[in-house]
């Protein structure tokens, strides 16, 4: 099973990141415990440096790795067209188009 999603901003319920894992809460500690030099790990420690994490929400949970990484690849795309300020580094889905 894989689920999808999102990392929302813990002031102001913002979709700030779209990200999909077997395994949810693991990959949002991983988030939490991030470092280097990308827009999503400067959001994370800038919360932190408040006292504050991003908020987990589920959004999906389905059967297969291709419908996970379609319904990332669409819901990014959603999310940026309608100009949300998302830290994603790429598109979605496994290749880095639009890093």
């Amino acid at each position: 099973m894989y689920s999808l999603y999102l990392l929302m901003d813990p002031e102001t319920s913002e979709d700030r990141y779209v990200g999909y894992s077997v395994d949810p809460m693991r990959r949002y500690g991983d988030h939490l415990s991030s470092r280097g030099a990308c827009h999503r790990v400067n959001w994370i420690l800038n919360l932190a440096s408040r006292g504050l994490k991003p908020v987990l929400k589920i959004l999906a949970v389905v059967d297969t790795v291709e419908e996970v990484k379609r319904l990332e690849v669409a819901l990014i795309a959603k999310l940026r067209n309608r100009g949300d300020r998302l830290v994603n580094g790429t598109d979605g889905g496994e290749g880095l188009k639009g890093f």
